[in-house]
């Protein structure tokens, strides 16, 4: 299981803002959802998170103020679904 972390959280950088959400709001909501998802699926051999971080503000795709919880709140909903264990 691929996580990506800016598919909950994401900056609106070259991307038409009608169209993006906006990244402070919301990102719990989509958590939720995506686990519900994941609910349904076969127990994954690895897991994996990206956390879109770079270097430059371009790289950036999660504000550098929120990766933090966002990940937290992600792996909060993994451990619900699989486990605490690692």
């Amino acid at each position: 299981l691929d996580i990506d972390l800016d598919g909950f959280c994401c900056i609106e950088r070259g991307y038409d803002a009608q169209n993006f959400h906006h990244p402070n709001h919301g990102w719990e909501q989509r958590v939720d959802e995506t686990a519900e998802l994941v609910r349904g699926l076969k127990r994954p051999d690895v897991i994996t998170i990206t956390r879109s971080q770079g270097e430059a503000d371009y790289l950036q795709y999660v504000p550098p103020g929120l990766v933090d919880d966002v990940q937290a709140y992600t792996l909060e909903k993994l451990a619900e679904i699989y486990g605490g264990g690692r």
